[in-house]
């Protein structure tokens, strides 16, 4: 049940973000400052780099045909990233308890 809310956790995370890319998207729309975008532009370059470092610095070629925005890229890689160290913790934990009871 963790696993789940754990995945569930991180595509609300999804959501939340896909919002909040819009909205910014709006605000740049609108005309904002060009002085103020310029240094948040830089800002976000230096928040995605970031973000690529985190999820390993790829992006699985599948995800990256699949989304059209590098900020929607990594947190479909990041919820991959999370989903497999799931399945390798489970794995790891059968092969742990199938040694305790080879032990005992």
């Amino acid at each position: 049940m963790n696993e789940d809310v754990t995945v569930e956790r991180a595509r609300s995370l999804v959501v939340v973000y896909r919002r909040q890319s819009r909205r910014n998207y709006a605000l740049q729309n609108e005309g904002v400052n060009a002085m103020a975008t310029a240094s948040s532009t830089e800002v976000v370059e230096t928040k995605l780099n970031r973000a690529l470092e985190l999820i390993g610095g790829s992006i699985d070629p599948e995800i990256a045909e699949s989304y059209s925005s590098l900020e929607e890229r990594i947190l479909a890689q990041a919820l991959e990233n999370v989903e497999l160290a799931e399945r390798r913790l489970r794995e790891i934990q059968k092969l742990v308890g199938d040694m305790s009871v080879a032990v005992a």
